[in-house]
């Protein structure tokens, strides 16, 4: 009686050893197709990078954008100590993926890490395509807002008329395109540079100051450009320019 009972259960023990092990193949098979399916989605993804790098060669272009005193812009400041535009930025259309990856190989060497680390939490909920500005304001640091055609706060709304004057800027490559949004992550977080913007309203300039750690927005526009070779600024003083001078100066780059 005993041996039929220990019998029993020693069959029962290797049914329950045989279940698991075909259990662990059933959970094998399902990691095999799984990692498959992982191999597939970076196929694609690969895919995916080529066909965003063709587009790019299309359109890599950065928008120089000025504003009017009006809308956003419309304020006693801006509207007294402006000749024709108060204001001026630059803007970007870029794939939210890459501009992760373009701020992480920033990080190191930018001025501000904080605000860099603070972006990138901005961009978690972002996919696709995004519109990047890159601005400052008086009184203001070096910042980034996300625009879009439809918005409901003005800002916030992809430059257009009558507010903006657009001037587009080809460059030369992809890596060209990169290169520029990089000077301006890296720059994100500087002061505004209120004692020479006031000069650049006077027949007074302070000169080039010896550390680039503050700026005006015609002057880093100016600094832009010159440094990621857009255009050759001459012997122009780009540390007293006014967003005038700087519309003048682009317009007749494209004559």
């Amino acid at each position: 009686m005993e041996a039929n009972l220990k019998l029993e259960e020693e069959v029962k023990l290797k049914e329950v050893k045989l279940k698991e092990v075909k259990l662990k193949e059933v959970k094998l098979k399902e990691e095999e197709v799984n990692l498959e399916e992982v191999d597939l989605a970076e196929v694609n993804l690969e895919e995916e990078e080529v066909d965003l790098v063709e587009k790019l060669e299309d359109q890599a272009v950065v928008s120089i954008n000025f504003a009017y005193p009006l809308g956003p812009y419309d304020n006693l400041l801006n509207n007294w100590c402006t000749s024709v535009f108060c204001h001026v930025e630059a803007s970007f259309e870029i794939n939210a993926g890459v501009f992760r990856i373009l701020i992480g190989m920033c990080m190191d060497d930018a001025y501000d890490t904080r605000a860099l680390k603070t972006l990138v939490n901005t961009l978690k909920g972002h996919k696709g395509m995004l519109n990047v500005g890159f601005y400052i304001l008086f009184g203001e640091c070096f910042t980034v807002r996300f625009l879009s055609k439809n918005n409901a706060e003005p800002f916030l709304r992809t430059p257009a008329s009558p507010v903006y004057e657009t001037c587009v800027l080809p460059l030369k490559s992809v890596d060209d395109y990169h290169s520029l949004i990089c000077w301006n992550i890296r720059n994100l977080g500087k002061q505004y540079d209120i004692p020479r913007a006031v000069c650049v309203l006077l027949p007074v300039t302070l000169g080039t100051p010896p550390v680039m750690d503050k700026f005006f927005c015609s002057q880093l526009i100016m600094h832009m450009g010159r440094d990621n070779n857009l255009f050759d600024v001459g012997d122009l003083n780009i540390d007293h320019v006014t967003p005038d001078d700087v519309y003048r100066f682009l317009t007749q780059l494209a004559i």
